[in-house]
């Protein structure tokens, strides 16, 4: 994934933030289903079309995002180009409305971040350490290990987790008594502040096609939506659906 991807064609596939510019951004623009073909090529249809989506998030994944530790998955690195991580969210929601499942790279934990964003009912629990487990394992091992310590000289210890990029712990020290305290604040930030310009266009992208979904909003949770999009068992919703109605 980390090279250029190609199509058919053998021609290199640039990087498609700017597929979406074609339709426009207007919300009725955007949720029409797409026609695809690749430059000169005379194929149309089903196939192409899945060969576009497989080629697109290829190339978004090797240009906006990294490897996660462990997991085999994809998470959002430090690239500022909002309108990127727009058209990859727009493509999210494409996926969806054609039938097309898109390369298994994200962990759970986007599709959690993607229904709270979109007001979905099934996303009111509180964000946990298997929501950063699942993103970034490594942060996620060293916040288990304050939890798991239980020595007075916790603060000694695990002082300089970089508490203060979370800008809520001003005035608290690291102690037994608050350790759960820092160990929320510091998820809520990695999984909120710290990848908001990156999350932020691709929520909008998502939530500019499937915004309106009664099916997003109210009858999936997040393992389902991950299903969907990615594929694995649809549960009761089933792919054969014309999606176009929700």
């Amino acid at each position: 994934m980390g090279c250029c991807p190609k199509h058919s064609g053998g021609q290199e596939a640039p990087v498609p933030e700017e597929w979406w510019l074609r339709v426009g951004r207007a919300p009725e623009q955007l949720r029409r289903r797409l026609d695809v073909a690749f430059g000169a090529e005379e194929g149309r249809g089903p196939g192409v079309r899945r060969e576009f989506f497989q080629v697109a998030v290829r190339a978004f994944l090797a240009s906006f995002f990294v490897p996660t530790e462990r997991t085999r998955t994809y998470w959002f690195s430090d690239v500022d180009r909002p309108e990127g991580y727009f058209a990859l969210g727009a493509l999210l929601g494409h996926a969806v409305l054609h039938d097309v499942l898109i390369p298994n790279a994200f962990p759970s934990t986007l599709f959690e971040l993607l229904l709270r964003d979109i007001g979905s009912a099934s996303a009111t629990r509180a964000l946990g350490l298997s929501d950063l487990a699942a993103a970034s394992p490594a942060e996620a091992d060293s916040l288990r290990c304050v939890l798991d310590h239980q020595g007075a000289d916790i603060g000694a210890h695990f002082g300089d987790l970089g508490w203060e990029r979370t800008n809520r712990l001003r005035g608290e020290a690291l102690s037994q008594a608050t350790k759960e305290l820092f160990v929320s604040v510091y998820i809520d930030w990695s999984l909120g502040e710290k990848i908001a310009r990156q999350f932020g266009p691709l929520s909008a992208g998502f939530r500019a096609v499937l915004g309106s979904s009664v099916m997003v909003q109210r009858m999936v949770d997040a393992p389902q939506l991950e299903r969907i999009v990615c594929g694995g068992e649809a549960g009761a919703w089933g792919r054969g659906r014309d999606r176009r109605r929700w």
